[in-house]
């Protein structure tokens, strides 16, 4: 008996797997001052060595080079574009971006009092050091009617008892406006 057999033959390309440049950045938003982490150990290079990891953060400082991770505080607002490219030890290299927006610190109007009640006559000096963002303007009602304006005002001397609401509110350079209240309470003397 006679075997029937026939051979067919196929050409196969096998193609090298490329460098693959992937990375994790943590946060990709945030406001200023704002601290990034960076982590490319997900890149790959199968049929190759990864030797070099380059981070240019975008920012125009001076790129991270060597290892998979990285931290960068960037400390102006904008929109910057972070690169990563990783180079094999053979000179192959892979690229990949990440956009990375740095946001002005929200405005917030904030301040402290030394303390929040007393006997009359009671003297109250507003500190407004905890406000934030890019401020332009400071107003302040104390609530009897007196208002006063600037960032530190001299203080204020409430003369007779009562409940009164101290109001600071902060202008940005943007004309938006933050304000805050806290309850003064003045006791008889």
């Amino acid at each position: 008996s006679a075997k029937n057999t026939s051979e067919t033959t196929v050409d196969i390309n096998v193609t090298p797997q490329g460098i693959v440049a992937k990375w994790t950045v943590t946060p990709t938003s945030g406001e200023v001052p704002l601290r990034i982490s960076f982590d490319a150990s997900a890149s790959t290079y199968k049929d190759g060595t990864i030797a070099d990891y380059k981070i240019d953060f975008g920012e125009g400082g001076t790129p991270a080079n060597g290892g998979s991770s990285a931290e960068y505080r960037y400390t102006t607002t904008g929109n910057f574009t972070a690169t990563l490219t990783v180079v094999g030890a053979d000179g192959k290299t892979a690229t990949t971006t990440t956009q990375i927006i740095v946001r002005p610190v929200s405005l917030t109007a904030c301040f402290t009092v030394d303390s929040d009640s007393g006997a009359a006559p009671f003297y109250v000096t507003p500190n407004p050091s905890c406000s934030k963002g890019s401020i332009t303007d400071y107003a302040w009602d104390f609530g009897d009617g007196s208002i006063d304006k600037g960032k530190s005002p001299d203080g204020h001397l409430y003369q007779t008892a009562g409940t009164y609401e101290l109001l600071l509110e902060v202008t940005g350079d943007n004309k938006v406006i933050s304000s805050i209240t806290k309850v003064i309470t003045v006791t008889k003397p």
